[in-house]
């Protein structure tokens, strides 16, 4: 019983002396606390320290650049048997933050904004926040990778159907929000191929897109234009065939994991002036169409002729 009391005294002192010493940080001048949250570079980190204090609590929106990663949320140690509990825990964690730093009506210009958040129901808070925050905020560059619940390689048709309707019920709800993008990563997403023109035409400011185990079904083919779009990655997808129809400043494509078929080149490049560099790692059978390069090329080549 003595141990135990000592033990409650201990404790008690310990967090009056944390309580004092934090009221000492608050009434330092919001400039000066605004610099120590700007040289905390883990946005998370602002975050623990915004969240006792509620003068505190709004100044991590005063960063410039901004960078919540659901990755940073998750326990420290990393474990085998991560558990969907232990992911639904992070996912929120990203939502809560992002809604506490987006709320306050700074004016600041945010000059780099990057979320990546597990595609779940609750991260539509996510987007909300960001299209709110563009009411009153300048947004330079901003970045969404969306990642799902499950490895690629353990999602099933319906659960990238499923991915699929919840992103589209995201561009929907906040078009806006996706108009600010400059960088879209989106992974195991079954979508139409008049969905993924949506998308396209809706991130107007598009200049990166990473497709990673997509489709628009079986079979399909996918013509993209865009006036802004300069990288492209398709890595492990299920498209047949995609035409490069018109991307004015496409300087980079990469296509990894992407099957050959028997008889065609699984791209087509249409008008692509700025294109210079190109990344292929495309694995084959004897059933699959030999990559000769030069004729893959050829009718790139053609067009610069």
């Amino acid at each position: 019983m003595m141990t135990d009391s000592i033990q409650q005294e201990s404790t008690g002192a310990e967090t009056q002396e944390h309580e004092q010493e934090e009221d000492r940080l608050s009434k330092l001048p919001d400039d000066v606390l605004i610099y120590i949250l700007v040289k905390i570079k883990p946005i998370r980190e602002a975050v623990r320290n915004c969240i006792p204090s509620k003068r505190w609590r709004h100044l991590a929106g005063f960063r410039s650049s901004i960078v919540l990663d659901v990755i940073h949320f998750q326990p420290a140690v990393a474990s085998s048997n991560y558990t969907l509990e232990e992911l639904v825990r992070s996912n929120v964690r990203v939502v809560e933050a992002t809604k506490s730093i987006l709320a306050h009506k700074s004016q600041i210009t945010i000059r780099y904004l990057g979320i990546r958040f597990y595609l779940r129901d609750e991260s539509i808070d996510i987007v909300r926040s960001v299209d709110k925050a563009m009411e009153n905020r300048e947004i330079l560059k901003a970045e969404f990778i969306l990642i799902p619940e499950r490895l690629h390689v353990y999602c099933t048709d319906d659960d990238m159907i499923n991915y699929g309707r919840r992103f589209k019920t995201f561009i929907d709800t906040c078009p806006r929000a996706f108009g600010a993008l400059t960088d879209l990563s989106l992974h195991s997403i079954r979508l139409d191929k008049s969905d993924f023109y949506n998308v396209l035409s809706t991130c107007k400011k598009l200049e990166y897109l990473s497709l990673r185990n997509c489709d628009a079904g079986n079979r399909s083919e996918l013509q993209i234009e865009h006036s802004q779009l300069a990288e492209l990655a398709i890595v492990s997808c299920a498209f047949e065939r995609v035409e490069l129809k018109w991307l004015p400043r496409l300087t980079h494509l990469t296509c990894r994991n992407w099957l050959l078929l028997r008889d065609k080149y699984p791209l087509s490049f249409g008008h692509v002036p700025e294109f210079w560099a190109l990344v292929l790692s495309l694995p084959g059978t004897i059933l699959h169409k030999s990559l000769v390069l030069s004729e893959f090329l050829l009718e790139f080549w053609a067009l610069l002729l």
